[in-house]
């Protein structure tokens, strides 16, 4: 007899399934159906390591590890929530002239955007400056293989985002492939997706592994790069500071948890990772959760290692990559960030240095 009523038990959850996915509420819907369904063990639930696990998002599945609260609720459209003082506007005018100065001289842009929301934010607002058009995200952005990619073209400039919160070697390959011309810029950030707040945002085995192989990462990505494209320019930015201040909830807990005894704060990191087949010892584990807290201290470490590379590859073909330094220009501006970790306000500045130091 419970045979029946389980088998019905799971229908349910799959038809509730299949219609509400596309409703901003199926997510609550779809977790208190599978609860409910475990409990009465009609269902039993298994969940994938994190770095394995695709997560149903109001635009669609993202892997679990690359998905930081609010990135994909809100659905990128951050128009509402961008900081346009007279300041910025004066940046945004100064881009849009320099990029009109490169078309004039026969140089139209092509810049890879490749990293996290950090980079993000800077593509839409690029975006808006070439076409007139901010571009929200949407399910267009998804392209086969799990990929997150959108460009935008005009006149003034082509650009394309890819979703990349690692450095990654074969970046200019993987854009290519998908049909787009090759860079002749392109600007880089890793820092936010590599860092925890662990339990509630975690660390696991691939956030561990670049995290340890930070500094070596970015210079392969250097290496690679100019190997495949000579004249190429390159550029990286620093993280933006963080204003732990701003954190609320769970967030807000682990800051005092850490601040009161780091060690103990940071343990649970400690002995998931060691559970966790990652090729790395106790000592490089203990290294890494210590200093890869989503705290101002961890994007000081990270700010640290970009600056690092950067000043050591001088003897790069091509020359030394160029370094914009978010850190610096948001470092004690807690008053015009929402979250403690994206300053909207700062992108046609950020885009104005890109487009200065690659003329």
């Amino acid at each position: 007899q419970a045979l029946p009523i389980r088998i019905c038990a799971a229908c349910v959850a799959f038809l509730i399934v299949r219609n509400c996915i596309a409703f901003p509420f199926a997510m609550a819907v779809v977790r208190f159906a599978l609860v409910l369904l475990a409990t009465a063990g009609a269902l039993r639930l298994s969940l994938a390591p994190d770095d394995e696990r695709i997560v149903l998002t109001p635009q669609g599945p993202v892997p679990a590890w690359a998905v930081l609260d609010e990135d994909w609720g809100e659905a990128g459209d951050i128009q509402a929530k961008r900081h346009i003082d007279p300041e910025a506007q004066g940046f945004k005018d100064e881009a849009r002239v320099l990029l009109e100065e490169r078309v004039a001289v026969g140089s139209r842009p092509v810049i890879y955007f490749v990293g996290d929301s950090l980079m993000r934010h800077q593509y839409q607002s690029f975006c808006e400056l070439a076409t007139g058009l901010f571009p929200p995200q949407d399910d267009t952005w998804r392209v086969p293989g799990w990929k997150i990619m959108h460009n935008c073209s005009s006149e003034l400039g082509y650009g394309v985002f890819l979703w990349s919160p690692e450095y990654a070697a074969d970046v200019v390959d993987v854009v290519r492939s998908y049909g787009h011309p090759e860079p002749t810029l392109l600007y880089v950030v890793s820092a936010f997706h590599l860092m925890h707040m662990h339990p509630n945002f975690t660390m696991n085995k691939i956030k561990l592994k670049h995290c340890a192989r930070y500094k070596d990462d970015l210079r392969e990505l250097f290496d690679q790069t100019r190997r495949r494209v000579p004249n190429v320019g390159l550029t990286v930015m620093t993280p933006y500071a963080i204003c732990e201040s701003a954190y609320r909830d769970s967030w807000a807990d682990l800051v005092k948890a850490h601040q009161q005894d780091p060690r103990v704060a940071t343990q649970p990191c400690i002995d998931d990772m060691l559970n966790e087949t990652t090729g790395y010892d106790k000592a490089t584990i203990t290294d890494m959760c210590s200093k890869a807290w989503f705290l101002r201290d961890g994007s000081i470490w990270i700010r640290d290692m970009v600056r690092e590379v950067v000043s050591s590859s001088a003897d790069l073909p091509g020359g030394a990559p160029s370094l914009i330094d978010g850190w610096a220009m948001s470092d004690g501006d807690c008053d015009h960030t929402h979250d403690g970790r994206h300053w909207y306000r700062f992108n046609w500045l950020q885009l104005s240095q890109l487009l200065h130091m690659n003329t």
